[in-house]
């Protein structure tokens, strides 16, 4: 059968959401671009219908099977696909493989089915077609009449299946679920229950069993003692019992619960099973426990004692995690841990199931966040509900955050989680912004698990093939059934909340003073034709504005973009190692490699304005991921005085991306956010497949006024200062003087040429800015150095490396006392305007701070170690190299240097380097203000500029005569030449006031 005519043949149900004058295929076409849900789930149901059931062997039944060809709609028959999932990330555990023995094979399973089931029961009361429901209920019937063993049991759950080639099936079953169907054959119900009491129990009297057991003969195992199967069977009693009152089935309830009371310890934690005695499996107990709660309000009339022990089994588990909850619920640190050692209360890290991460197969956050969320619906516990709520609200804030890393495999169930997660949070906030967000989960998991070749949807992102696999939790087309539950809540909130507000901003800049309504979230637009977005929302609240976004208890969770869904070969190079045992060495994320294929937010810049009559601290603290987990915080505070504004400026460090910003004030009411400028970059930043992507046009002196500073200003080398020295350009190892546009610029050939200033007391500088307007063509070459000749302390050295980037570096007596940073901007082959300063009294690394074209550094490189001795210089200043073995020349342009002899403030450093900016050629670089022709003339006092040329025989070395060439300890090394000096090939040596 060709592709076209099974698409056309596949979607009789869904001609209702199009024209009639749209083929079938059209029809999923335009089901597929609206993402209507809908529609989408019809036609899976349609399908199933149609080409699912059991046409296979000699007996044809109303089963579905579970596992498909999606190009043919055919039965999957050997080889298989795949077992081991791929691609995985590397350095993680894979012990969670598609087993052979947890599939299905191609054949039947109702109980590993019951997502399917449980669709067409929604779409029966989403349609009003009792067609859906028939079809559910005719395979529920067929299975139980048809396929029950004749101890009672059923071939299901996991590890066998109904060999619908064979007409039959028998095997170890694992009863995960429990079964929603016994109303239609009461005694199918009555002969399974007693089944389970008789062949699945292995000891009447402990309660002693094992989740697996045979569904045709007498061979119960022990010693694992699960809660979900132990809760599946207590269900299926209850449910027998209420039918039928026979008081065997309360023993087999109580022995069961005696059975795990039993394994409880002396500090109240309950062992999962006998097996597995060391560990306290909390995300079972309360799979277990809200079944269990569940039941006991079906059964509490008849058995009122028994009802309250079943609450009490959760009552107690709850209580025991309660007590070191506090240690396993930082979801910020090390994610929600759902199992732990009773012996410590603590956990393993070498334990991955423990952990996981937010979108790790099948071990991600959001399911046990949502199994919290329903446990706060049972459990009335005062203490309870504080911690679970605030678990599961900062879970859900990772979630806003993060999407799924799409190179390696997206299961449904992961999609599912976080759709019920958002579900969850806007339950307990009623903030539509989760709406918004879990709407991007499900069109994400529209794009990632279907396609125009079927409705069916693919068990991973990265398999194309049909089948249900599952374990403890339904997987492959769970999430349609989340996104039928996320429809039916947006239909319930206002019009007006159902849709992110979307923003387009020009040049990643958005004016929070023109939001015009209020949104529980809003989505800014960047990219080639503003087709990415940046989604921006808060925890409990949405955003308003009057003159901007008041920052009075102001967050900003700021969204990753997936930009791309690779392919398989796209995504291979990304594929882990297999790794049966995880070796504890690898939990750091960032170690991995990523690809290209999503953005996240690198840098921020935020403009704040005090609208009140007192001067306003403001604190903003930036929170920074690296996709897994928080690593770090950073706080900065300014102080904006009344009717003034100011402009903070944010940036990623290594291998983190910025994740969320928190505004504090000591002046409530007063200060607003009226700018939100924003740069993404691809996730690779982390550890780059492929050159870094230029930076967005994203500039932190915008909105600042281009003016010069003067305080501290040391050394002055801008327009007119180099316009003056064009007469001596001839003379050898120097830089030719050039003219772009009417701005002289220096040209340094990255050979030999340089220029040297003697030492001087106003260039040993204990703080520093330097500030310069830059060309490179090549690299390494220092733009500027000075050292001290003895023991090659470097005061200050502001660097391009050979791959363009920029570093500056102070360092002490030796390499192992020193602040050095590199920033990750790319500079080559354009004008740019660098910026470097040091402030002794920060701490760290932070005591070298870089920009770039006014945008703070991200940093491929930081290093700091040993204290900085005192700085008593006695080199001369180079431009253009450094001394040493190592000159490193400096090839390209130089328009411009600035020497400040302390840190400048952000707003100082901006409006300079703005003014810098604005005297670099005009028309060499995008969207930059035309050159201008003369630079602002500096007073002598506050200044004194030196322009000293090179000589070839003097080592690049000059003085202004040849006693200050004595004075600097080099006349006896490099004698001055006759002729050479500064005043006898006429170089000024001071400017004009």
């Amino acid at each position: 059968m060709n592709r076209v005519l099974f698409v056309i043949a596949l979607l009789p149900g869904i001609a209702t959401i199009a024209s009639a004058q749209d083929t079938p295929q059209q029809q999923w076409h335009k089901a597929q671009a609206d993402y209507n849900y809908t529609a989408i789930a019809r036609a899976y149901a349609d399908y199933m219908i149609e080409h699912g059931r059991d046409v296979y062997g000699t007996v044809h039944s109303p089963l579905f099977v579970t596992a498909m060809d999606r190009q043919t709609g055919k039965l999957i028959t050997p080889p298989f696909p795949h077992v081991k999932r791929k691609p995985f990330m590397p350095g993680w555990e894979r012990d969670r493989e598609c087993r052979g023995s947890d599939r299905n094979y191609g054949h039947a399973d109702p109980l590993d089915q019951l997502t399917l089931l449980k669709i067409l029961h929604r779409l029966t009361e989403t349609t009003g077609d009792k067609r859906y429901a028939d079809e559910a209920n005719m395979t529920a019937a067929w299975w139980m009449a048809n396929a029950q063993s004749p101890i009672g049991l059923y071939p299901w759950g996991t590890h066998t299946r109904w060999d619908v080639t064979r007409d039959g099936g028998s095997g170890q079953f694992e009863f995960n679920h429990v079964w929603p169907y016994w109303k239609l054959n009461p005694e199918a119900l009555q002969k399974y229950a007693m089944g389970l009491w008789d062949h699945y129990v292995a000891d009447k009297k402990t309660g002693n069993f094992n989740r697996h057991a045979h569904s045709h003969r007498h061979d119960p195992g022990d010693g694992m003692e699960f809660p979900w199967p132990g809760s599946a069977m207590i269900a299926t009693w209850t449910e027998a019992y209420l039918a039928n009152p026979d008081p065997e089935y309360v023993r087999a309830i109580d022995t069961i619960l005696n059975r795990w009371e039993s394994l409880r310890d002396a500090n109240g934690h309950l062992a999962s099973c006998s097996s597995y005695g060391e560990w306290a499996w909390y995300l079972g107990y309360v799979q277990a426990a809200n079944r269990l709660d569940d039941w006991a309000d079906r059964i509490g009339a008849k058995q009122p004692v028994l009802a309250e022990e079943m609450r009490d089994y959760g009552r107690r588990n709850d209580a025991a995690y309660l007590k070191v909850s506090d240690g396993l619920l930082d979801i910020k640190r090390v994610g929600p841990v759902k199992s732990y050692l009773r012996a410590t209360g603590g956990f393993n890290p070498e334990r991955l199931d423990i952990i996981g991460g937010p979108w790790q197969d099948r071990k991600d956050y959001a399911l046990f966040a949502v199994m919290l969320h329903e446990r706060m619906k049972r459990n009335d516990s005062a203490a309870l509900q504080e911690r679970y709520r605030r678990a599961v609200l900062d879970t859900a804030e990772v979630y806003m955050s993060i999407n799924p890393e799409v190179q390696w495999a997206v299961w449904g169930e992961n999609m599912s989680g976080a759709i019920r997660l958002m579900l969850a949070a806007h339950e307990l906030t009623g903030n539509s912004a989760y709406l918004h967000r879990a709407d991007q989960f499900g069109r994400l998991a529209v794009d990632l698990f279907l396609d125009d070749a079927s409705p069916l949807p693919k068990i991973t992102s990265h398999d194309n093939f049909y089948e249900i696999e599952s374990v403890t939790t339904p997987s492959t087309d769970v999430w349609m059934l989340a996104v039928l539950d996320l429809r039916d809540r947006l239909a319930n909130v206002d019009e007006a909340e159902r849709q992110t507000v979307r923003i387009a901003t020009t040049g990643g800049i958005w004016d929070c003073t023109k939001l015009g309504t209020s949104a529980a979230s809003v989505a800014l637009t960047y990219g080639e034709g503003g087709g990415r977005t940046l989604f921006l929302s808060r925890r409990e609240t949405g955003f308003t504005s009057t003159n901007g976004l008041s920052i009075d208890g102001l967050e900003l969770i700021a969204s990753d973009h997936v930009n791309k869904r690779p392919t398989l070969e796209e995504a291979r190079p990304l594929n882990g190692v297999y790794r049966r045992r995880f070796s504890g060495k690898h939990r750091e994320p960032s170690t991995a490699t990523y690809g290209g294929f999503k953005d996240v937010l690198d840098r921020a810049n935020l403009l704040l304005v005090n609208h009140g009559r007192n001067a306003a601290n403001v604190t903003v603290t930036v929170t920074y991921h690296d996709s897994w987990d928080d690593r770090e915080t950073r706080d900065q505070t300014v102080t904006i005085k009344p009717g003034k504004q100011m402009l903070v400026a944010v940036a990623s460090p290594r291998k983190r991306f910025i994740r969320r910003l928190d505004f504090i004030t000591d002046t409530p009411g007063a200060v607003k956010l009226s700018q939100f400028a924003f740069a993404m970059t691809p996730r690779s930043k982390l550890n780059p497949l492929t050159p870094e992507a230029a930076p967005a046009d994203l500039s932190a002196f915008d909105r600042v006024k281009a003016t010069q500073v003067k305080d501290g200003l040391v050394l002055d080398l801008v327009g007119d200062a180099l316009r003056k020295i064009k007469e001596s350009a001839g003379a050898s190892r120097q830089p030719k003087l050039v003219v772009e546009n009417e701005l002289p610029v220096l040209r340094f050939d990255g050979k030999d040429d340089f220029l040297s200033i003697p030492d001087n007391d106003t260039l040993d500088l204990h703080a520093w800015t330097v500030i310069s307007l830059v060309r490179p063509t090549g690299g390494p070459g220092v733009v500027i150095s000075k050292i001290d000749g003895k023991n090659f302390m470097m005061n200050y050295r502001l660097q391009i490396d050979k791959d363009g980037k920029v570093g500056a570096v102070v360092r002490g007596t030796n390499a192992r006392q020193q602040v050095n940073r590199q920033a990750r901007a790319n500079v080559l082959n354009r004008f740019a305007v660098v910026a470097a300063r040091f402030d002794p009294k920060t701490k760290g690394v932070d005591k070298v701070t870089i920009s770039v074209d006014g945008v703070p550094a991200s940093y491929s490189y930081q290093n700091a170690e040993g204290p900085l001795s005192a700085i008593t210089h006695s080199a001369p200043l180079l431009i253009g190299c450094q001394p040493g073995r190592e000159p490193r020349h400096f090839k390209g342009d130089i328009g411009g240097i600035l020497l400040y002899n302390r840190a400048l403030s952000d707003e100082e450093l901006n409006s300079t380097a703005k003014w810098l900016v604005e005297q670099r050629p005009a028309g060499k670089t995008a969207g930059t203000n035309k050159a201008t022709k003369t630079s602002t003339a500096v007073p002598t006092r506050e200044a004194i500029v030196f322009l000293i040329t090179g000589q070839s025989n003097a080592g690049g070395v000059a003085a202004f005569s040849p006693e200050t060439n004595e004075k600097s300890g080099m006349a006896k090394k490099h004698p001055t030449i006759p002729g050479s000096t500064a005043k006898e090939v006429g170089v000024p040596t001071i400017m004009d006031a």
